[in-house]
C-alpha cells in the first residue's frame, strides 16, 4: 500500500538487468531488511539489518526469470535469496525522491520486500549533498 507521502515507480522488465546493476552499485553496503509476504505462509523475515551486497536479474526468453538478492558480509550472515518468476519490480521512494524499498512480486502473488534501514536521496548516494545540488541550480 502506497502512503500519500511516497511514490512507487514500476521498473519495466527490459530494464531489470541495467537497473539492478546500477542499484547495486549505488546501495552496496546499505543496511537492509528482507522479507517475503505470502498469502499462504504470511510474512517471513529473511534478513534484518544486513549489508546489501548486490542484486542481479537473469532475464530469460522463456519467462523463467530469476532475481537474486545477496546480503551479509561474514560467512555466518551471508544470504543469497532467489526470487523465481518475478513479474513486477517496483521502487518505492519518498515524496522527496529518497529510496525506501524495492517491492518484487512473483507470478504466485508472493512479494519480496527489500527495505532500507535509512532512506537517502539519490543525489546523496553519489556523494553530492542535496543542498549543493540546489545551490548550483539556483540562478
Amino acid at each position: 500500500m502506497t502512503m500519500p507521502n511516497e511514490t512507487t515507480r514500476e521498473i519495466p522488465r527490459e530494464e531489470w538487468v541495467d537497473f539492478f546493476n546500477g542499484f547495486s552499485q549505488q546501495h552496496s553496503g546499505w543496511l537492509v531488511t528482507l522479507e517475503v509476504l505470502d498469502r499462504d505462509l504470511g510474512a517471513q523475515l529473511v534478513a534484518e539489518n544486513l549489508p546489501l551486497r548486490g542484486i542481479s536479474s537473469d532475464v530469460q526468453e522463456n519467462d523463467e526469470d530469476v532475481i537474486l538478492i545477496n546480503v551479509g558480509e561474514t560467512p555466518d550472515e551471508h544470504i543469497n535469496h532467489a526470487i523465481a518468476g518475478p513479474v513486477h519490480v517496483r521502487l518505492k521512494q519518498t515524496a522527496q525522491g529518497a529510496h525506501e524499498a524495492l517491492d518484487i512480486e512473483t507470478m504466485s502473488g508472493a512479494t519480496t520486500l527489500l527495505r532500507f534501514r535509512v532512506t537517502a536521496l539519490p543525489e546523496t548516494v553519489d556523494g553530492v549533498m542535496a543542498h549543493e545540488t540546489q545551490e548550483r541550480a539556483a540562478p
